[in-house]
């Protein structure tokens, strides 16, 4: 091989500009690797929330279909479920609770829950808002008991 005299630098200055190329790609793939994590965590926190207002507004409702009678109390933080052994609804430390026989967690990260009774006789309104940092979910809908008590008689 023949070198010349002016060509003993260029393969140290072609080694820095591949490093240099090289290094603004792994910066640019950690960037987006990065991003898609912090999206993906957020969608998951996001999937959380949803799920655990959600599945805790689907067991309310359910007591309350089978409920006899449905009580709001205490300006709408407890709800009293009567279908023969009584039941309650409330938040306490971020936890929604079912106690009836025994107390158990519904849902965790319950920023508040409200129960109304609406303008529709025997109808209750839901509102649960579940959230963790920026993230909030809110979850509202109403249900009446399938049987209720009206004036010492049932009704259907």
């Amino acid at each position: 091989m023949k070198h010349c005299h002016g060509e003993k630098g260029y393969i140290l200055a072609e080694i820095i500009v591949a490093l240099s190329l090289a290094t603004i790609v792994a910066a640019a793939l950690m960037t987006t690797y990065c991003s898609a994590y912090r999206v993906f965590q957020h969608q998951l926190v996001a999937t959380d929330l949803q799920y655990a207002a959600r599945a805790a507004m689907q067991m309310i409702i359910e007591d309350i279909i089978t409920a006899q009678e449905v009580t709001p109390m205490e300006e709408g933080k407890k709800l009293r479920l009567d279908d023969g052994d009584i039941t309650y609804y409330y938040r306490q430390d971020r936890t929604l609770y079912r106690h009836g026989k025994a107390k158990m967690p519904v849902a965790n990260d319950i920023n508040s829950v409200s129960f109304y009774s609406d303008s529709r006789p025997g109808y209750t309104i839901i509102y649960i808002e579940a959230g963790r940092g920026t993230e909030v979910y809110r979850c509202t809908s109403s249900a009446c008991p399938r049987v209720m008590k009206v004036s010492g008689r049932d009704s259907e």
